[in-house]
């Protein structure tokens, strides 16, 4: 009886897996406090998706990091540049870009890394798509 519990619980968590949300605090930000605490905020196409070594050492177990590079389509906020890269962890935190897809992206700056960065917690990016009344919004207030 106590071998066949054993194996019961080994098999719960050999087959076990972790929480698939990203685990933020409070509620997503209206779209007006995310323009205002993002340092850049546009919409673009995914252009390549590289994994990325930070320049700060990381401790081991931590995340992977990708530099995501993005074809500026508009520029809401932030420097206007027909290119932009972005830093994103490789977690379901860090947001899951796709080559060829279009975005909207609020992000902030990463004083470590002195680059762009977007996470989950801090706005969720928005396929294209799945955008158009935040893009309505952003183009009045421009």
């Amino acid at each position: 009886m106590k071998k066949g519990i054993f194996l019961l619980l080994m098999c719960m968590l050999a087959f076990a897996s972790p929480s698939l949300a990203c685990d933020c605090e409070g509620e997503e930000a209206s779209l007006e406090e995310s323009l205002s605490k993002s340092a850049s905020v546009f919409l673009g196409k995914v252009l390549s998706v590289k994994n990325y070594e930070p320049k700060v050492k990381r401790k081991q177990g931590e995340e992977q990091y990708y530099i995501t590079e993005f074809l500026t389509e508009e520029v809401y906020k932030g420097e206007k540049k027909k290119k932009v890269t972005l830093l994103t962890e490789a977690t379901i935190c860090g947001g899951d870009f796709t080559i060829g897809n279009s975005y909207l992206v609020f992000a902030f700056t990463n004083e470590q890394e002195k680059k762009l960065e977007y996470h989950q917690c801090f706005r969720m990016s928005l396929p294209k798509q799945n955008a158009e009344e935040e893009i309505a919004e952003l183009k009045r207030k421009n």
